[in-house]
């Protein structure tokens, strides 16, 4: 890890200096530990109502649903940068939140919002390390008003 000092005459230019340097810089750039849930469960939630408009019920591949609720979510909150949706730090937390909207989602016979294996066979695992090989199904006839 380097530092950016210039020639400091003094100490209390070179403290001055590295201060700064290590002082966090917004860039425009956002983390989703940044994002509250909610916000970001409400993004998913407009993602479902935006696919479910074809009236048809839809499989759709997770990462692809992620990406767009993310870019719904960074668009709304103007922030610059994206998320890589994959294996990664970020995953364990998407996971959470949608797990949870899955739950919310779920009347017993149905679902607003299943989360799914591409094989459409199996139980998914509690814990994936990635969105890879899962798919979201997205239900109209059970999609709630906003």
């Amino acid at each position: 890890m380097g530092y950016e000092v210039t020639n400091p005459s003094t100490a209390d230019e070179l403290f001055d200096e590295l201060v700064d340097d290590l002082t966090p810089k917004d860039d425009g750039r956002s983390d989703i530990e940044d994002t509250a849930p909610r916000e970001f469960k409400a993004a998913v939630y407009q993602q479902a109502r935006q696919y479910a408009s074809s009236g048809q019920r839809r499989d759709v591949p997770l990462d692809q649903f992620v990406r767009r609720s993310l870019d719904s979510l960074w668009s709304e909150k103007k922030l610059a940068g994206h998320i890589n949706v994959g294996e990664n730090r970020h995953f364990p937390r998407i996971w959470q939140w949608l797990s949870e909207v899955a739950q919310e989602t779920e009347w017993g016979y149905a679902h607003e919002l299943k989360i799914m294996n591409a094989s459409r066979r199996g139980k998914v695992r509690s814990d994936p390390s990635s969105p890879q090989g899962l798919i979201v199904r997205i239900d109209p006839d059970y999609i709630r008003s906003p």
